[in-house]
């Protein structure tokens, strides 16, 4: 296989990681009044969100069960980690959807719904609520992933390169053309993904459609989060950048190295290190693995020219100034990047059994290929290049190729961290269940009779939203049942939500499933299944299964 494919797949995985998924988990709502699943006797005056965190508010509106706003303009008064909700119009009787969207500390949004009813619940609001409530499949996430993928590929090539030709090159001042052109360019690119990302932080927390972008509301919106302010300041400190090295000359150019600093800086304004732990900790270890891991991947690409275009004694004296500065730098960002892995893993089981774990260990096995690289190059291609032995020039410059690779797909794995909930967080929710304070459940199951004939159901996850339904059949000796048919119908009459039917889909001789069944209210909930064994005999199952 040649480089050039080797270098090729590597892209490919990297792209992979920006599949993102929409934030969750990273601000919790912990307790709502009226709870989820409430029938107040009454119009409440005023409603109320409590978070795990301080949250800042970005959208709020009471929907009735056909998906109208109802309620009038809602006043929100934030105290600490709580959202009070003044509601000025009386709700008539029926079901309701509070629909929220909140800022969490670490700049993600996060929404949620909460259902109440007053008096009685709506008999039609099923399907206003299932609409509600269904994935729309936003575009946000992925774009916001995109985004933050581009303004590290433009702040490690411009701020990095800066900081490898101020320390390493020695030559910042006097840039050749080619090379200050490319600067600029990365530069250029990390701007535009900052003031992108601007937009599409507000358009993701108001949850708009394409055309709402457009808004300026929108990016006023994304601007005041603390992802609005680290773009922000990288998009200041990037212009600076550029026009210093545009400038070349006088004071202006003095400003190249301090703006790629600040530049790198604005990355540790917000995210999940934010909350990770003491500030006095994660700031200024997240400060040290920024640097660290800019300085080395920045290093490459001027690197990677010099090899090509300088003769060799030229080249070998800046490998071996590079890597004087490099091995502390890297054993650096080792050492930052094992802290802040533990403060945001909470346990190291963490790293197989959650999202967030797996991308990590993706991201650590990349960073390991580099590693042997890195040692490929100094320990066999360098000393070969100052033997003077054949090829060795065309053999260097396509490994350091191979390591700018890696390094984007370094680059795409962090990009895609920020889009899952940290272990941290998770177990923080589990404690909270632990303390019976809203938390997960792991499903429900029950087995249940008729006559000789048995049925073992299990739902998952049991709670509010969508859930997988299993179904096992079997007769008395034990073994699966083959009906011709199976029908499921499940209602809540305490709501006034009549059956909804659903056909379950067989996937093995008595095995039966219901993928994506979304049951919108919390509450104990009628299950019958009616399962024909033949065109003159049916079987019917009735049972109940409690939705948190």
């Amino acid at each position: 296989m040649t480089m050039s494919k080797l270098l090729a797949l590597l892209l490919l995985a990297a792209v992979a990681f920006l599949d993102a998924r929409p934030a969750g988990a990273h601000a919790m709502l912990l307790q709502s009044d009226p709870a989820d699943g409430a029938v107040l006797a009454q119009s409440p005056g005023m409603m109320i969100l409590r978070f795990d965190e301080p949250v800042t508010l970005a959208k709020v509106e009471i929907l009735d069960s056909s998906g109208k706003p109802a309620g009038g303009a809602i006043t929100v008064m934030a105290q600490d980690a709580e959202l009070h909700l003044h509601v000025p119009a009386v709700l008539a009787e029926g079901t309701y959807l509070l629909s929220y969207h909140v800022t969490s500390l670490d700049s993600h949004p996060v929404g949620g719904t909460i259902v109440f009813s007053i008096g009685t619940a709506s008999s039609a609001g099923i399907a206003g609520l299932q609409s509600r409530l269904a994935d729309k499949g936003s575009p946000w996430p992925l774009l916001s992933t995109t985004a933050r993928l581009l303004l590290f590929i433009g702040l490690v090539g411009a701020a990095g390169g800066t900081m490898f030709h101020a320390l390493v090159g020695r030559d910042l001042l006097r840039l050749d053309r080619e090379t200050r052109r490319g600067t600029v360019a990365l530069a250029l690119l990390g701007l535009l993904a900052a003031l992108a990302g601007i937009g599409i932080e507000g358009a993701a927390l108001t949850d708009t459609g394409g055309a709402g972008i457009l808004h300026g509301g929108t990016w006023r919106l994304g601007e005041s989060t603390s992802l609005g302010l680290s773009l922000t300041v990288a998009a200041v400190a990037l212009t600076i950048l550029i026009l210093a090295l545009e400038t070349a000359r006088g004071w202006l150019a003095a400003l190249a190295l301090p703006a790629g600093l600040v530049a790198l800086g604005s990355l540790a304004l917000t995210g999940h290190a934010l909350t990770a732990g003491p500030l006095w900790l994660t700031a200024p270890v997240l400060a040290i693995h920024v640097l660290m891991a800019a300085f080395w991947l920045g290093a490459l690409w001027p690197l990677w020219q010099a090899v090509g275009r300088r003769q060799p004694a030229a080249a070998l004296d800046l490998l071996r100034r590079f890597s004087v500065i490099a091995i502390p730098a890297v054993a650096l960002l080792v050492a930052a990047g094992a802290t802040l892995a533990v403060l945001q893993l909470g346990r190291i089981g963490e790293l197989l059994t959650t999202a967030y774990g797996i991308r990590l260990l993706c991201k650590l096995a990349f960073v390991l290929l580099l590693l042997l690289l890195a040692a490929l190059n100094r320990f066999w291609l360098t000393p070969a290049l100052a033997a003077k032995r054949s090829h060795a020039t065309y053999r260097l410059r396509a490994s350091i190729g191979l390591e700018i690779g890696l390094g984007i797909a370094i680059l795409a794995a962090t990009s895609s961290l920020g889009e899952v909930p940290p272990p941290r967080a998770l177990i923080a929710a589990a404690m909270a269940h632990d303390m019976g304070v809203g938390a997960a459940m792991p499903g429900f199951s029950v087995v249940t009779f008729e006559g000789e004939r048995g049925a073992a159901i299990e739902v998952t996850p049991a709670a509010r939203g969508p859930n997988l339904i299993t179904l096992h059949l079997f007769d008395a000796e034990g073994k699966p049942l083959t009906p011709q048919q199976v029908t499921i119908e499940i209602s809540q009459p305490a709501a006034g939500v009549e059956a909804i039917s659903h056909p379950m889909t067989a996937a093995a001789p008595g095995f039966y499933r219901w993928e994506g069944a979304v049951l919108p209210l919390a509450g104990d909930w009628k299950l019958r299944l009616l399962v024909l064994i033949s065109d003159f005999e049916e079987i019917r199952f009735n049972t109940r299964i409690p939705i948190r």
